[in-house]
């Protein structure tokens, strides 16, 4: 396989012509026509990530987040960019484009929610593509269990939640920094909002409404990305084409009490 059919392969899956206009996906470092030797997943290409890929012999990383976000002006020897030229690794990034298209029933699945019948919280695009989803749900929860729910199908460490109404029966989700779309929840008759990087005005603004908001956190409700683009990856190229990096990690410490 060659970077050029992996590159395709995610085109297909998350179309990189959705993505925003400030947004950076694609290919960002290598050719298309370089053969590919083993593929390593992260949620960010750190420099840890690097190393293990280099250990592993991977030769392509396919990450959430661009590495590439705006033009470089100089890159010194120690950047991640030139780690990445220096051992000839390529990557391909798909972000928005990814929240776009598949990202939001990527997180419903995991909380245990069907996707069916979900619909775009926020449209971007005319063909009704556009960030997050909301869905109504048979048996409706209270916010506490729901916490519990969310904390335990995302791993994160901490859930910071509101408690809204008594019952949950109308839930949307996005993935990342998602707060500012609590007003949209709200205008849609959402009785819940699962995201993350919740900002202070976004929790006062929710719990006027009665809305319960959930900040799982940005990488909790991202790095979902990897194990999807593992099983898209693998079902085309075989399982041992790509590897989720032991590093691809939460870059926040927390005290938990």
């Amino acid at each position: 396989m060659k970077v050029r059919d992996i590159y395709n392969l995610l085109d297909k899956a998350a179309p990189f012509s959705l993505q925003d206009k400030s947004d950076n996906s694609g290919l960002l470092i290598g050719d298309l026509d370089r053969d590919v030797t083993k593929i390593a997943l992260c949620l960010d290409v750190t420099s840890e990530c690097i190393a293990e890929a280099v250990l592993k012999g991977a030769n392509l990383i396919v990450t959430h987040h661009p590495i590439i976000r705006k033009p470089l002006s100089s890159i010194s020897f120690s950047e991640r960019v030139a780690q990445l030229i220096k051992h000839d690794i390529a990557v391909i990034s798909a972000h928005t484009n990814f929240d776009m298209a598949r990202m939001s029933d990527i997180l419903l699945k995991y909380l245990g929610l069907s996707s069916d019948g979900a619909d775009v919280l926020q449209p971007v695009h005319a063909n009704g593509y556009g960030y997050g989803k909301f869905v109504d749900t048979e048996t409706p929860f209270d916010a506490d269990g729901f916490a519990t729910r969310v904390k335990a199908a995302l791993g994160c460490n901490i859930i910071r939640y509101t408690k809204g109404r008594d019952e949950i029966r109308r839930i949307a989700v996005c993935s990342g920094a998602g707060g500012d779309l609590y007003e949209a929840a709200i205008a849609k008759g959402c009785d819940a909002l699962v995201t993350g990087d919740v900002k202070h005005n976004q929790w006062v603004g929710a719990n006027a409404a009665g809305l319960a908001l959930f900040d799982a956190g940005h990488f909790h409700t991202e790095n979902v990305f990897c194990e999807e683009m593992q099983s898209v990856i693998c079902a085309r190229f075989g399982e041992n084409a790509a590897f989720i990096c032991d590093n691809s990690k939460d870059p926040v410490l927390y005290i938990v009490d």
